[in-house]
């Protein structure tokens, strides 16, 4: 969820090259999903590699289909709480039993201006507390 260029998507088709597994790649970023696949291809996996341009709140996850889903600084682009829980939802209902959800979300972000000492506003659609979390 949330597969950008690659960063995790490609060392997991990697690891998984010799079992007939797929990967399967959703990003809202049509540019991402472009440079992924002419990066799969550079590292070999490209066979593995399946994309998909959506929206992660949007895109339909197959239930019981799933061995592994990740999602790694994506959920926090969600463009409400309602969509991350929908979401999480789907995720959960997309795994097989004894499956992996790994999760990494960014929480409590507070961004400053080095020079100024200004606080900026995080460039994140839902920075929630990490107890809220």
């Amino acid at each position: 969820m949330g597969s950008g260029v690659g960063r995790n998507s490609i060392p997991l088709a990697e690891a998984l090259k010799d079992r007939s597994s797929k990967v399967v790649c959703v990003d809202i970023m049509q540019s991402a999903l472009t440079k992924l696949l002419a990066y799969s291809e550079q590292f070999g996996v490209r066979g593995q590699i399946e994309t998909y341009h959506s929206d992660i709140g949007e895109y339909e996850v197959t239930g019981d289909t799933y061995d592994y889903i990740v999602a790694v600084s994506s959920l926090e682009h969600v463009d409400s709480e309602r969509t991350l829980k929908h979401v999480l939802k789907k995720m959960v209902q997309g795994t097989k039993i004894n499956g992996v959800n790994c999760l990494i979300v960014n929480s409590n972000l507070q961004e400053i201006d080095a020079l100024s000492g200004e606080e900026l506003a995080p460039l994140m659609e839902l920075n929630l507390r990490t107890e809220h979390l």
